[in-house]
């Protein structure tokens, strides 16, 4: 019986492969042929990395509609609705236009088996299909050379960063991981390098699929100077833009992506708009109301040694960390960036105070253990145990002082059960 609701019908595709994650694009390559998903005549930019995927797809988003243009966006996971994953023109896709989708795919697959992730792909790529769209935006799920995005040929290509992170599936080395990343590149197109601490390995991999590099502080580059965000592509000159919201060096790349596959359309008043706008529910996000609260999904070493050097930039007072992450996660290079990590105290206070932390048990399959976390942390750590994120978030907010600052990150699933505790929702950060 075919699902009446988008409910059932994802509760389905969680149970009807065997695997969850079965990377290849044989069987999906074949359904999307029977679909004709696979060409868009319009320009398709692919975003793949570690971290910071989901910044430059918005900024990529906020870039186009700036511009007047129609834009399709696929990114993954969701936050609170899967409705998030699939947006067209800033707006999330409504129920009826997915189980639309989800019969048009169910139709063309026959007896091909697919994943939850490939056949949600397939169904977005269907919807943008319908659709006349400027320019079409891809994020990867995972890797990118065998995941089900790459079905589509990306005419300009971006690589965030790279990372030891799904290491079971991506390899133990950066060069392996390199080498998965950069399988997003089309020979003679086009692929933005965001990461100059990574340039080396990753020039390897794109040069081996005879991509053509750009590279970050090379080709474009951005800086910061008494207040002023400046942005600079190759020999044009410097823009003067507002201060991003998100990353700088991501927003610098989603700018350079753009430049590379829309150039007719490069306005400095709809830059400066788009760079002033673009935000992302879960990355930076400041809660309203006191104390102040900032949710952030990062989830491995990379992304938390971020959040530690801005935590110790922005946030005031003594940190409250509530934690919770996949039990698949590199617990020890995630807590290391916060083992020398001080506060200042509370207003008036010269005193340096480490962080107190409240880590929390999580549900599912790969659920992560509050006692895992604890035990990577050192003994002299000021940490408590908690069932679930909400319970940690609210004696967080019950120790917190005057002046103090909570910092909710890891999961998605983390972030999600504050976000939704709190009764917010995931469109308050494009807001």
């Amino acid at each position: 019986m075919t699902p009446a609701t988008l409910a059932d019908w994802l509760t389905l595709l969680e149970q009807r492969h065997p695997v969850a994650i079965d990377l290849g694009l044989d069987r999906v390559g074949v359904v999307a042929d029977r679909l004709a998903a696979r060409q868009f005549s319009c320009p398709v930019i692919t975003v793949a990395g570690t971290n910071g995927k989901g910044s430059t797809v918005a900024t990529l988003e906020a870039l186009a509609r700036a511009h007047g243009l129609s834009v399709g966006v696929y990114s993954s996971p969701h936050l609170l609705r899967f409705n998030e994953r699939v947006r067209i023109d800033a707006a999330d896709v409504s129920d009826p236009q997915l189980l639309q989708a989800f019969a048009a795919v169910e139709a063309a697959r026959g007896d091909v088996s697919l994943t939850y992730f490939e056949f949600t792909t397939l169904a977005a790529l269907w919807l943008f299909k319908q659709t006349a769209l400027d320019l079409l935006v891809l994020e990867v799920g995972m890797g990118g050379r065998l995941d089900a995005v790459n079905l589509v040929d990306a005419d300009v290509a971006v690589i965030t960063t790279i990372d030891f992170d799904h290491m079971s599936f991506l390899g133990t080395t950066l060069a392996a991981i390199a080498g998965e990343k950069a399988g997003i590149c089309r020979a003679g197109k086009p692929v933005v390098l965001a990461d100059p601490h990574r340039f080396d390995v990753m020039l390897t991999a794109v040069q081996q699929r005879a991509a053509l590099p750009v590279r970050a502080d090379h080709d474009f580059g951005q800086c910061s100077i008494d207040g002023q965000w400046t942005f600079r592509w190759r020999d044009d000159a410097p823009l003067q833009l507002p201060t991003p919201n998100l990353g700088p060096d991501l927003v610098a790349a989603a700018l350079a992506a753009f430049r590379l596959a829309l150039p007719q359309h490069w306005q400095p008043e709809a830059i400066a708009r788009a760079v002033a706008d673009a935000r992302l529910a879960g990355r930076w996000q400041r809660m309203p109301g006191s104390p102040p609260t900032i949710l952030d999904i990062g989830h491995n070493g990379q992304a938390s040694q971020r959040l530690a050097q801005r935590a110790s930039q922005e946030l005031s007072g003594r940190l409250h960390i509530v934690l919770g992450v996949l039990g698949d996660k590199d617990r020890v290079a995630l807590l290391q960036p916060w083992r020398n990590f001080s506060s200042a105290g509370r207003s008036g206070t010269a005193q340096a105070l480490p962080p107190r932390w409240y880590l929390a048990d999580l549900d599912g399959p790969r659920a992560g253990k509050a006692s895992d976390l604890r035990a990577a942390l050192p003994s002299e750590a000021d940490a408590r145990c908690f069932a679930d994120p909400v319970a940690a978030w609210q004696t967080a907010r019950a120790d917190a002082a005057a002046g103090d600052s909570i910092l909710v990150f890891g999961s998605f699933l983390t972030v999600a059960a504050v976000l939704t505790a709190a009764g917010a929702n995931a469109a308050t950060a494009r807001s």
